[in-house]
């Protein structure tokens, strides 16, 4: 086991969420398209055809044995483009959740990677490097299970896990045997160790430290970083238990579990959900709020081209929409700001609650090298010389200072920290598609 402390970070003044508050069943669930990096979409159903829970709706075009499957059984609903034909996202209106007939896999003979092909489960992986759903054909050279969570107002991974405990065990010991590689367990220090026993094919990585120690990104990078030859992948602790109770049971899971949380937000809670639920069918909305599906560093904004949670993300975040002027902008005597440049009266005398809100305060500028990169920097590399490869498309210094072990959510800090404005997610995610086309 292997005990690994972050040092550097940035603690957002957001608990994580750990009262379960029951069931929200929502009408309708979804797929939106830009949950799926690089996915061109072949589909296999028409609005109004019939899907029932394991079917499949559809394909990667360009690897057509990748298949995304309905989590219920139901009608589609709708099948909605935007310009160029781009897959906004597919609805399919819920009849019935609770019906679901076991699936007879034994004449497969356990084949594994032919059970997660076929039955959807293929998806919920991501490689590195590039971040995407790997290929049909390719393996990994370890596999790493992300059980913490460092995100703000996220789910408290250990209350879940413990709550689906035997699906937990068996879905880390099919990822074992399936690929025969490397699998790295990361978790945080309260993590009952008990549950599993390390051998030559799984390990436990002990995180310590403030966010980022929870993501993907910062476990690679300190435990095994790919290369253009070497595939490393990854995959969420939800998912894991969804894989577990499929060879438990035979069926498959409709349900994951996510947090519905804001700062000032008064019904924060853990709540049992249809994957994909419409979030206007199972939360109230309000024109003075942004709600985020993921966490406020990097999320997606629900709205009509996007209703509905995302198929990776565990939390709903709910934010303030700013847009109001701040007396003195940035400068303002006002100590309910919070600040990492230390900037505002808060870095000295600590408020009771912040105000956290949509705003800016500020406009695009030119890159400032400051301090505060080096303050979130969680993995070795120099912070600064990597933003600027990224925004110069300066493919071999990026390579060299650890781009290939990072996805955009990695970048999710620096971007939060500059002072510039500069959205470093975004031009991490030009870059990362142009070493993969060009290489």
């Amino acid at each position: 086991m292997k005990e690994i402390k972050i040092k550097r970070g940035l603690e957002l003044p957001f608990g994580k969420v750990c009262d379960f508050k029951g069931e929200k069943l929502s009408r309708e669930i979804g797929f939106v398209g830009d949950d799926f990096t690089g996915l061109k979409v072949k589909f296999l159903v028409n609005e109004g055809d019939k899907v029932s829970t394991g079917s499949p709706i559809f394909i990667n075009r360009k690897d057509e044995d990748v298949v995304f499957v309905s989590p219920v059984n139901g009608v589609v609903k709708n099948i909605v483009r935007g310009e160029k034909r781009k897959f906004l996202y597919l609805s399919i209106e819920v009849e019935d959740h609770t019906s679901v007939e076991a699936i007879d896999f034994k004449d497969n003979n356990l084949n594994y990677k032919y059970i997660l092909l076929k039955y959807g489960f293929w998806p919920y992986f991501r490689k590195r490097p590039f971040d995407k759903i790997p290929s049909s054909t390719s393996k990994p050279v370890a596999i790493f299970v992300t059980a913490i969570d460092t995100r703000g107002f996220a789910p408290e991974p250990n209350f879940i896990i413990e709550k689906e405990k035997e699906n937990f065990i068996k879905g880390v010991n099919v990822l074992k045997e399936a690929f025969g590689v490397k699998t790295f367990l990361c978790v945080d220090k309260d993590f009952n160790k008990s549950m599993l026993s390390e051998d030559n094919l799984l390990e436990v990585a002990v995180f310590h430290g403030p966010h980022p120690a929870g993501l993907a990104g910062t476990h690679i990078d300190y435990l095994r970083k790919p290369t253009m030859e070497e595939e490393v992948w990854y995959i969420d602790y939800q998912a894991v238990i969804d894989i577990g109770y499929f060879f438990n049971t035979g069926k498959i899971n409709p349900y994951k579990y996510v947090s519905i949380a804001g700062y000032g937000f008064q019904e924060n809670g853990i709540f049992k959900i249809l994957k994909g639920s419409r979030l206007d069918n199972i939360q109230d909305l309000s024109k003075d709020y942004r709600y985020i599906s993921g966490c406020y560093l990097y999320g997606r904004k629900i709205d009509e081209n996007a209703p509905f949670v995302g198929f990776y993300d565990n939390q709903v975040s709910i934010i303030k929409e700013g847009g109001e002027k701040r007396l003195f902008g940035w400068i303002s005597p006002s100590r309910k700001y919070f600040t990492v440049l230390g900037v505002a009266l808060s870095k000295f005398i600590k408020p009771k609650k912040y105000i956290f809100d949509t705003s800016m305060h500020g406009s695009l500028r030119p890159i400032i090298p400051i301090s505060s990169y080096n303050k979130v920097t969680a993995i070795d590399t120099e912070p600064l010389a990597l933003l600027r490869a990224v925004l110069t498309k300066d493919i071999d210094r990026a390579i060299d200072l650890g781009i290939l072990s990072l996805g955009e959510e990695d970048f999710s800090l620096y971007t939060y920290v500059c002072p510039s404005k500069i959205d470093f997610i975004k031009h991490s995610r030009e870059l990362l598609d142009t070493i993969e086309k060009e290489w």
